[in-house]
């Protein structure tokens, strides 16, 4: 019994202050992150993926309006445009989207650009450059187990593969 009251008067005192952390243990490793070079390059990153895309759809609106994932969306694309004018972004809704389209031209407006400066189309960005579109095409051929059997690779004792 006195062992049981010790043992939670241990824990209990351990609890309250002797293994509190004193602050963030990354911020060393990290320092200033809002202000650094990781910071820069990953938004760099993200404003080339969301230009590259450049597709808004039924989650960036709220009914007929933006919302604010389709604002910050169209922040980046816009960040990312410093040369490449106009801006061009594809409202893909099913059936008619006037209202959408009409809320991001006033967006883009509000930011400062000029009408000459973008461009909103409906549907589909024709030419999105995923790097994953030809690995996905070739997936089924990667299949072992495929009706033709061709396209199999076989391990040899060596270690070695050779394709069959």
């Amino acid at each position: 019994m006195k062992c049981l009251l010790r043992l939670s008067l241990f824990v209990v005192a351990a609890g309250l202050g002797g293994c509190a952390p004193k602050g963030p243990a990354d911020a060393e490793f990290f320092g200033d992150y809002e202000n650094g070079s990781l910071r820069y390059y990953a938004n760099a990153q993200a404003a080339a993926g969301a230009r590259n895309d450049a597709m808004l759809d039924a989650a960036h609106f709220d009914g007929a309006y933006l919302n604010s994932l389709g604002c910050d969306k169209l922040d980046l694309m816009v960040s990312a445009a410093e040369r490449r004018l106009p801006v061009v972004v594809f409202v893909d809704l099913p059936g008619e989207s006037k209202e959408q389209r009409q809320a991001v031209e006033t967006y883009l407006k509000d930011m400062g650009l000029k009408a000459a400066q973008y461009r909103v189309e409906a549907g589909t960005n024709p030419a999105p450059g995923a790097p994953a579109a030809r690995p996905l095409a070739d997936l089924p051929r990667t299949d072992s187990a495929s009706e033709s059997g061709q396209n199999r690779l076989t391990m040899s004792p060596s270690g070695g593969g050779t394709r069959k």
